[in-house]
């Protein structure tokens, strides 16, 4: 197995916990700017 493969598994994953993370982070904060709207209005 070429060390290239690894290395792209390895920066795919990379990605996808980047990503992830983002996207969780988005979902908190939407969630909870719903909550804030609600209570404001």
């Amino acid at each position: 197995m070429t060390p290239v493969v690894p290395a792209a598994i390895g920066a795919t994953a990379f990605a996808a916990l980047v990503w992830g993370s983002l996207a969780l982070v988005a979902l908190v904060f939407g969630y909870v700017a719903v909550a804030y709207a609600r209570e404001a209005l």
